[in-house]
């Protein structure tokens, strides 16, 4: 009897020991059933790493920066005064408007001979200021020409070609390509050259070269400057002034370049910008200036 009872006892510990070592034993590992779409990655749905990915990869592109040393506004050009001409761009017979920007006005400045010589109202104010600048520094300037109509440069243009047997020396530009017709071209000269035939020796002058040192401070440039004959078409004129504002004016002349080559030098930059805007957004925002070719 007594073996029975501690048999008995002896198998009720061992139970106890067995289920205690179960309830503390490590579950095994399942693998999920592969329909369990919910522990699947689907093609359609990112992998946990590109979360992890840095900020600025989802932020949009950078704001296009302007550069250029001119601003976009002024290359705007609303008063029309950065406008390329010669014989590539023409201005056409009507030219120019008839309207506020564009009125012509008698220069009240010194000039070779009475009459009218007429500009645009900005060239008026600065050739004032710029003959006022020179009587100063005791250099006298004078007006010579100024605003010619289309139909007057045509009868300029043709006696030059009959004083040269026919060819263009690329001394008075063709009827749609002068400066003249714009309002913002001027000769002035010194006293001394008045009734003279131009040429280059006007340049020794003190008053071209005080003009050459100090016109672009009142908005001006030597239009068709020396050693630049091949891109101007035009010979070196010391005496013809243009009006294209104090900026413009300033970085022309500090780089010794040709309107022609600042006309392309923008452009190129405004093309950089506005190529960065569309590829950054994929259209223009709103308010942003595009060029767009004149066909005068």
């Amino acid at each position: 009897m007594k073996q029975i009872v501690l048999f008995f006892v002896l198998f009720i510990l061992c139970g106890a020991f067995l289920f205690a070592s179960a309830d503390n034993a490590v579950a095994p590992q399942i693998a999920p059933d592969a329909t369990d779409l919910s522990m699947t990655v689907s093609e359609e749905q990112p992998q946990e790493i590109i979360y992890n990915l840095p900020v600025e990869l989802y932020t949009s592109s950078p704001e296009p920066v302007w550069s250029y040393i001119i601003p976009v506004e002024i290359l705007e050009d609303p008063n029309d005064v950065i406008r390329l001409v010669n014989k590539f761009n023409l201005l056409d017979e009507k030219y120019p408007p008839n309207d506020e920007i564009h009125r012509l006005v008698d220069a009240k400045v010194r000039k070779t001979s009475s009459g009218e010589r007429l500009v645009r109202e900005p060239v008026n104010d600065a050739l004032q200021l710029m003959f006022q600048a020179a009587e100063a520094d005791g250099t006298r300037l004078y007006l010579h020409s100024a605003y010619r109509s289309f139909r007057t440069q045509r009868t300029v243009y043709e006696n030059n070609l009959k004083r040269y047997n026919g060819r263009d020396l690329g001394i008075v530009q063709s009827p749609g390509a002068s400066e003249h017709q714009t309002g913002l071209g001027v000769d002035v000269l010194s006293r001394e050259w008045i009734g003279r035939t131009l040429n280059s020796k006007f340049a020794q002058t003190k008053e071209a070269q005080w003009m050459a040192n100090n016109c672009a401070r009142f908005g001006f440039i030597i239009r068709y400057p020396e050693g630049k004959e091949e891109i101007t078409g035009i010979i070196f004129e010391p005496w013809h002034l243009r009006y294209v504002g104090i900026e413009v004016a300033s970085h022309i002349m500090s780089e010794g370049l040709t309107l022609e080559e600042f006309t392309e030098e923008w452009r190129a930059e405004l093309y950089a910008y506005t190529t960065q805007i569309y590829s950054g957004s994929g259209s223009l925002r709103a308010g942003e200036f595009v060029f767009t070719e004149d066909e005068d």
